[in-house]
C-alpha cells in the first residue's frame, strides 16, 4: 500500500517471484491475495498509477482455457453412407461429452477446468423435428439413447451436428463460467432415396 498522486492510498500487486513449492501453501497465498483484492476494491482503494495490471483469477483461468483444446465431433451415420426416405437415420457424434483439465501452478494456485456439453443436430431439410438438444453423442441401431431422424424426400441433405461446451474453472472456492462454446461437424450432401417396391 501507499499513496498515490493525489494522496489517497493506492496498491502495487506484485505476485511472488519465488512462489512456494507446496501445493497448499500456494493455494493459501492466492486465497489471501484474492481476499486483498476483493477487499481494496470494496474500499474503493485502487492500483497505483504506472502499477502492472492486475489479473483477476477469470483472466488467468482463461489465458490457461486457450491452450487448450475441446474434444469435438466426428459425425458418422446409421446406415453408413446413405438413408432412405421414411426410414430412420441414426447420428453418431463419437465424442466424450465431459472434458476437465487441472494445471497445478498459476499465479492462484491450483485451477481446475470442467466442462460438460450437448448434442444439436441440423438434419439439413428445414425441419426442427428431432433437433436436440441431446445430452448423448448417440449409438447405433439397437442400442439405447440413438439420435434418428426420418426425411420424408428424396435428395441430397447436409447435416451438421453441434457440440456446444459449458465451461467452469476453479480456483478452491473462486469459480465462475467461461461461456458456451461450440464446436460442429457436417456431412455434406448426404443422399436420401426412395425406395420403389416391384412385383416382378
Amino acid at each position: 500500500m501507499s499513496s498515490g498522486p493525489d494522496g489517497r492510498p493506492c496498491y502495487t500487486w506484485r505476485p511472488d517471484p519465488n512462489p512456494p513449492t507446496e501445493v497448499f501453501q500456494r493455494a493459501q497465498d492466492a486465497a489471501a491475495d484474492a481476499a486483498f483484492l476483493a477487499q481494496a476494491a470494496a474500499a474503493g482503494i485502487a492500483a497505483c498509477p504506472g502499477a502492472p495490471p492486475v489479473p483477476t483469477p477469470e483472466a488467468v483461468a482463461v489465458s490457461y482455457f486457450d491452450r487448450s483444446t475441446l474434444p469435438r465431433p466426428r459425425v458418422s451415420t446409421q446406415p453408413p453412407g446413405r438413408g432412405l426416405v421414411a426410414i430412420p437415420v441414426l447420428v453418431q457424434a463419437n465424442t466424450p461429452m465431459t472434458w476437465a483439465k487441472t494445471i497445478a501452478d498459476t499465479p492462484f494456485g491450483p485451477l481446475t477446468l470442467a466442462a460438460t456439453s450437448t448434442i444439436t443436430v441440423d438434419w439439413g431439410d428445414g425441419t426442427t423435428a428431432d433437433n436436440g438438444p441431446y445430452a448423448r453423442p448417440g449409438t447405433t441401431y439397437g442400442q439405447p439413447g440413438t439420435i434418428g431422424h426420418r426425411y420424408a424426400d428424396q435428395g441430397r441433405y447436409d447435416i451438421t451436428v453441434t457440440q456446444t461446451w459449458t465451461v467452469t474453472w476453479s480456483f478452491g472456492p473462486t469459480r465462475g463460467t467461461i461461456g458456451d462454446l461450440a464446436v460442429t461437424d457436417t456431412i455434406d450432401a448426404f443422399p436420401i432415396l426412395q425406395a420403389q417396391a416391384r412385383t416382378n
